[in-house]
């Protein structure tokens, strides 16, 4: 998915985040979890829009993670085995992994790379693709 665009950015945060809490051992967490980490590691770049409450009772850029989440359902990468849960498809764990190793490639060659990516995307933040360049060079992300 080195190919993100604004479009995708949110599909692709949700399946990194499954992945970061897979390798920490939560391999089938709540929506609750999932929306607490991503905001907690400060993996997507909010704006104050994304704030305002819409009418599910939820800030907005939860609302639209949850949509992204039924795209990435019907695309395969994750599945819902029961109620609230989301667990990553290994097709979703290949495409994040993929992605991680194309950014840490792209990293070790071009000090400017994630700056570049970064500039481009919207949703996308610095800290997730700090985690992601270590991910892909088989580092410890949480560190």
């Amino acid at each position: 998915m080195s190919d993100i665009t604004t479009d995708t950015e949110e599909q692709f945060i949700i399946l990194a985040a499954l992945l970061m809490l897979r390798l920490l051992g939560e391999s089938r967490p709540a929506r609750a979890k999932v929306i607490e980490f991503i905001s907690g590691r400060k993996l997507i770049r909010l704006y104050s829009k994304d704030l305002k409450m819409r009418s599910t009772g939820d800030e907005a850029w939860i609302n639209d993670l949850s949509w992204a989440r039924e795209d990435l359902k019907k695309k395969g990468f994750l599945e819902m085995p029961s109620s609230g849960i989301w667990k990553l498809t290994e097709k979703g764990r290949d495409l994040v992994e993929t992605t991680a190793k194309e950014f840490a490639a792209r990293a070790q060659t071009d000090p400017e790379a994630i700056p570049k990516i970064l500039s481009r995307l919207q949703r996308i933040s610095g800290e997730l693709l700090a985690c992601l360049v270590k991910i892909g060079n088989g580092e410890k992300w949480w560190l």
